[in-house]
């Protein structure tokens, strides 16, 4: 559907208009909630929550079931929010884009997810690879810190810290404290052993959860007795569909960045800063959730789908109006344009 809404530069841009707004609203949700400490009320479905015993507070869920996934796609708006707010030309939109990052940044932080954290620096990190940090990207960036250091909980940064826990070069997985890592860690050696066991074509589509507990009893690091699913969309992808169906993936994965590269690299040379820079927060957005799913499943393929559409769209605008400069002017140079 997306693909066939988003045909030039105004389709596109109205339609991450309207995810900014609908990540707006979702965080703002979240975030009054979280601030008020009404749980009680699901404000319409997207106010969920989950108690946590790890973080001993409750962690804003959103519509999803889970923070993780919430925080993921949040990451994903947030990085539109940002880049329009510095760029979009009309201010109204400017100041929505600029609120919406501010609210979705704090939603973030109140889902106590930590890959989502680090999901949210590495998607800002490779958004400013594209483009250099000027004036208004730093003091956004600083306000936006700001907004986050006075609503931080106690103990977040410490919660933040057990990340160090995580380590894939742990010869001793048995030593981890962490209860939630020690389950994700199962998870995925399991995930392993599937795949060695099956190397070409996996377990089948969906039958990881199906063998998980023969697995796991042998590593026994796992104290929960009930079927469960990678903590890793690769591995997720190598236990199910083996080399065949991970390479394939990684084929269109690689696909869509080359795409977006290239065509952010010639938007960007002839003077189409706007739709550069749409295609550059796409860009970091898809890297921020490829980055996330290494330590999180496929549970919500809807919005990772959306998100290729949203993608490739993106890289046939860009190449369209490549297409259309190249004809209008073929011996000329071509003309910046500013809006």
């Amino acid at each position: 559907m997306i693909l066939f809404v988003v045909q030039n530069t105004s389709s596109l841009k109205n339609t991450v208009r309207s995810i900014i707004v609908a990540g707006l609203f979702m965080s703002a949700i979240s975030v009054i909630q979280n601030v008020t400490k009404t749980y009680s009320y699901s404000y319409f479905g997207f106010g969920g929550w989950e108690y946590s015993g790890y973080v001993d507070r409750p962690r804003m869920t959103g519509p999803y079931e889970t923070p993780n996934p919430y925080a993921q796609v949040l990451a994903v708006i947030f990085i539109l929010a940002f880049e329009r707010a510095l760029n979009e030309y009309k201010t109204a939109w400017r100041i929505v884009s600029a609120l919406a990052a501010g609210l979705i940044a704090l939603a973030i932080i109140f889902t106590d997810s930590r890959g989502g954290f680090l999901n949210f620096v590495f998607t800002v990190f490779v958004f400013f690879l594209f483009n250099r940090p000027n004036i208004p990207a730093i003091f956004i960036t600083f306000a936006v810190g700001l907004l986050i250091l006075q609503f931080l909980p106690s103990n977040y940064t410490a919660r933040l810290l057990t990340l160090f826990e995580l380590n894939p070069f742990n010869s001793n997985a048995s030593q981890l404290t962490d209860e939630s890592f020690r389950g994700r860690t199962s998870e995925n050696l399991v995930a392993w052993r599937m795949f060695l066991d099956n190397p070409v074509l996996g377990v089948g589509l969906d039958n990881y959860s199906q063998y998980y507990l023969d697995y796991s009893r042998q590593i026994g690091l796992d104290p929960r007795r009930e079927a469960r699913d990678p903590a890793s969309l690769y591995l997720q992808l190598l236990a199910n569909q083996g080399l065949l169906g991970t390479t394939i993936f990684l084929a269109l994965i690689t696909l869509i960045f080359v795409k977006l590269g290239r065509t952010y690299i010639r938007l960007d040379k002839m003077g189409f800063k706007n739709e550069a820079y749409m295609t550059s927060a796409l860009f970091a957005a898809m890297a921020g959730y490829m980055f996330m799913s290494i330590y999180k499943n496929s549970a919500n393929t809807n919005v990772f789908w959306s998100l290729v559409a949203l993608c490739l769209a993106a890289s046939q605008v860009g190449e369209n109006i490549i297409k259309q400069e190249n004809e209008t002017t073929p011996n000329s140079k071509p003309m910046k344009r500013l809006a």
